[in-house]
């Protein structure tokens, strides 16, 4: 945050952000954006064998060890009417939790 910016009315703003996004569906282009991100981090967190690994036992201890192999199949099942489905669920005031870490020069 810039040092004159408000630390409150940048909280404004986030605020009406997510409010913004539990009632205005995201554009198919943004969605297949963030699927291709999702599945790109995927890739990369899968790189090795050491990360395969890694990959599998927290799938394991998550309860299913093929949990990983079944995601890109899951990202492409996940429509504009999903994503506003989930936000009007969860990006709600009664589920929020902010804060602010104020430099006390």
């Amino acid at each position: 945050v810039a040092d004159k910016a408000k630390p409150e009315k940048i909280l404004t703003l986030l605020k009406k952000e997510i409010a913004a996004m539990s009632c205005t569906p995201v554009e198919r282009g943004e969605l297949a954006r963030a699927k291709e991100r999702l599945l790109t981090q995927v890739a990369y967190e899968r790189d090795g064998v050491s990360n395969e690994i890694r990959s599998v036992s927290e799938a394991v201890a998550a309860g299913d060890w093929a949990r990983d192999y079944k995601l890109e199949a899951a990202f492409a099942k996940v429509t504009v009417k999903d994503v506003l489905r989930v936000a009007k669920t969860y990006l709600q005031p009664s589920q929020e939790t902010s804060g602010m870490l104020l430099d006390q020069k």
